[in-house]
């Protein structure tokens, strides 16, 4: 699931996922009955980066609709 979906890797169990793709984790993750909690964060300028490469991929297939930071 999280191969279509860009997202950091904090710590086991912990993912940072872009705002427009939390639906889509959340709903999967609560399909398995997983505990999920969600919270705002501010990400660092690296963070972002990171996150951004990770996504250059996606932005060619139709359905991804996040916007690049």
């Amino acid at each position: 699931m999280l191969e279509d979906v860009a997202h950091i890797k904090v710590v086991r169990s912990v993912i940072i996922v872009k705002e427009c793709d939390l639906e889509k984790v959340t709903s999967f993750l609560e399909k398995y009955n997983a505990e999920v909690f969600t919270r705002d964060i501010v990400l660092t300028p690296e963070d972002e980066k990171h996150l951004q490469k990770k996504t250059k991929s996606f932005f060619q297939k139709p359905e991804f609709n996040c916007k690049p930071f």
